[in-house]
């Protein structure tokens, strides 16, 4: 009888090797069992190997990404910068950051590149778009469903934002003429508006955060439009009830069930301290006293000299929350450490991140907190910028999902960037579906994208491998069970 077999290989994101064999001819159990072990034992190391070699490079620069994993940019050859990211679901990068046209002229610029580093001249003009509206300042991207992209900011000192479409040309459908602006609520010559992050809702709506300031009051600032541009709600939550008066809001994501959760930081009124603020709001725009912090729907944790980064805030499968900065010097000015912490669900700290849900790293030079990004494997990676004798580089950690240093990846879970320049500044993370990442911010004169290899694929992956019939080979037994027999050349014909 002919032995036909087909053998699957598969290892998950946890570097687990799985291997699965079928008997294409369930008479030749004798064989297969021979055959299976040393299969499995040559296989087994082979793929185990593989994998080895796989973590290892965690936190290398990826070669096949730009120029050994380096893309640099300057605009019409004039100086750039990059700040904000975001990924289309067929890989393509697109940044939101600045062109100096000239000596005191400086325009903000959207830029799409292909998924190996090229600039995609499909997009805009030769791969760019000048954001040109009058008034109107961009500072975050978000990418809807749909490819269309929003730029969100502040025009005539009002929420704003700004759409384009796949291609980069202007969406003139959108608000008027492309612009959906908010007059300010009160146009008093005290009040400063601050946008720090945007997000698009599954329904199309685009959900703002940041802050407004009257006099030495501060408070959290949410603004929401509809998906054609037009006034949605507006909501400012007064901490002044909960106890606080200082508080920028640096982010806002929206969770499964359409709730909205914003983080940022706070300083006392009462105390001088600095606090970690966190609020949650119902699907209409509402605090969420409902679960979130024991009815409040709003919650602050005790971190002295912290200060929130614009958008660091990231949502965990299992709903908890993670937020992060850095904490300033005694000056308040000087990013000194890097922070990191995580809420549960119902706005507790959860004390099994780090013992007390608050994780401080000190590396002993300057370091800052640009953002983060959640691995599928639930390990966290913070990208930042450290800074030494006047000099800064890119920054990557990678913590395990408890909060200590993940030792595998890069040096004992860092990995510093220097791109030739003497001020390298990191500003933005995003994560591909394979589980690389792609870091930007400006060296010099030059916007930078640098792609990462973290070793952590997000997905099982299979490779099935099926007998061919030429070279199959046979097997005798005098009976099914007996461990009895002969062999006989492939090319028989006849047993």
């Amino acid at each position: 009888m002919q032995l036909a077999l087909s053998i699957s290989i598969s290892y998950n994101i946890y570097g687990k090797v799985f291997i699965s064999c079928e008997e294409k001819n369930m008479n030749a159990r004798l064989f297969f069992k021979k055959f299976f072990c040393l299969l499995f034992a040559v296989v087994s190391i082979t793929i185990l190997l593989a994998a080895t070699n796989v973590l290892a490079a965690a936190g290398a620069l990826d070669p096949n990404f730009g120029s050994n994993g380096v893309v640099k940019t300057k605009h019409n050859g004039m100086p750039s910068s990059a700040w904000e990211v975001v990924l289309q679901t067929d890989g393509k990068i697109i940044t939101l950051g600045t062109v100096k046209l000239s000596a005191d002229q400086t325009k903000r610029v959207i830029t799409r590149y292909n998924s190996n580093g090229s600039v995609d001249t499909s997009f805009g003009t030769n791969g760019s778009t000048l954001i040109e509206i009058a008034s109107f300042s961009g500072s975050k991207i978000a990418l809807q469903p749909d490819g269309k992209l929003i730029v969100a900011g502040l025009s005539q000192r009002g929420f704003a934002a700004v759409r384009y479409n796949s291609n980069g040309s202007l969406d003139t459908s959108f608000g008027a003429n492309g612009l959906a602006a908010l007059n300010p609520v009160n146009t008093s010559s005290d009040i400063y508006y601050f946008v720090e992050d945007v997000t698009i809702q599954p329904d199309g709506k685009i959900v703002m955060a940041g802050s407004y300031s009257i006099g030495n009051h501060i408070e959290f600032e949410v603004v929401r439009f509809n998906s054609d541009g037009t006034r949605d709600v507006i909501n400012s939550l007064d901490w002044g009830t909960l106890g606080n008066q200082y508080n920028y809001g640096k982010a806002v994501t929206i969770q499964p069930d359409n709730k909205i959760v914003m983080s940022g930081d706070m300083v006392s009124c009462c105390d001088s301290y600095h606090y970690i603020s966190l609020a949650r709001f119902d699907p209409n725009v509402l605090l969420d006293r409902s679960t979130f912090s024991s009815g409040r729907g709003a919650v602050t944790a005790r971190l002295n000299y912290f200060q929130h980064s614009s958008g660091a805030l990231a949502l965990q499968a299992d709903g908890k929350i993670v937020v992060a900065g850095s904490i300033l010097g005694m000056d308040w000015k000087t990013p000194q450490n890097l922070a990191l912490a995580r809420f549960n669900s119902d706005g507790t700290l959860d004390t099994a991140f780090g013992g007390t849900g608050i994780v401080v790293t000190d590396f002993g030079a300057e370091e800052s907190t640009a953002n983060l990004v959640i691995q599928a494997s639930g390990k966290i990676i913070l990208a930042g910028t450290t800074s030494s004798a006047g000099a800064s580089d890119f920054l990557l950690v990678r913590y395990n999902s408890d909060g200590s240093l993940d030792s595998s990846f890069g040096t004992n879970g860092k990995v510093v960037t220097d791109f030739g320049s003497a001020t390298d500044t990191a500003t933005g993370i995003v994560q591909q579906t394979d589980g690389k990442v792609i870091v930007i911010g400006t060296s010099g004169d030059n916007a930078i994208l640098a792609r990462y290899d973290t070793g952590m694929p997000t997905a099982t992956t299979t490779l099935t491998f099926n007998s061919v019939g030429a070279y199959d080979g046979w097997i005798l037994e005098s009976g099914e069970n007996s461990s009895k027999g002969g062999t006989l050349d492939k090319i028989s014909n006849v047993f």
